[in-house]
């Protein structure tokens, strides 16, 4: 399979059923491994399996959703930021192994607020 629909899927990894990944399961640790898949099929360009490409979309899909619903990150609404907020994110996990034990939404702020940081408000 190809990844040229990638950020169509993305939208809809939220309605995808996960047996995978029970939300009461999902860890940092379990982002990281996703996000490893996600790598590995950008890298490829396609998928392994059907599995395989369900968790790549959900990794898209709660990167995406943790990104949004963050107070302390702000996506710009360009062209092509999904890829850049999920390979953004992956790069931090991947290189930030000590820190997987943390929750993954606070994982996700970590990653992308440096790239991604809010103005300041004026006074």
């Amino acid at each position: 399979m190809k990844l040229t629909a990638l950020p169509l899927l993305a939208l809809c990894a939220l309605a995808t059923p996960l047996t995978a990944l029970p939300a009461t399961a999902f860890t940092g640790k379990e982002l990281a491994r996703v996000a490893a898949l996600f790598e590995r099929a950008r890298q490829d360009g396609r998928f392994r399996n059907e599995q395989e490409e369900r968790d790549v979309n959900y990794f898209i899909g709660y990167v995406e959703g943790a990104a949004l619903s963050s107070r302390k990150i702000c996506l710009p609404s360009t062209r092509g930021v999904r890829e850049q907020v999920a390979d953004t994110t992956a790069k931090y996990l991947r290189q930030h192994p000590r820190e997987l034990n943390l929750p993954p939404e606070v994982l996700v702020v970590k990653a992308l607020q440096p790239a991604f940081p809010c103005p300041k408000p004026k006074r």
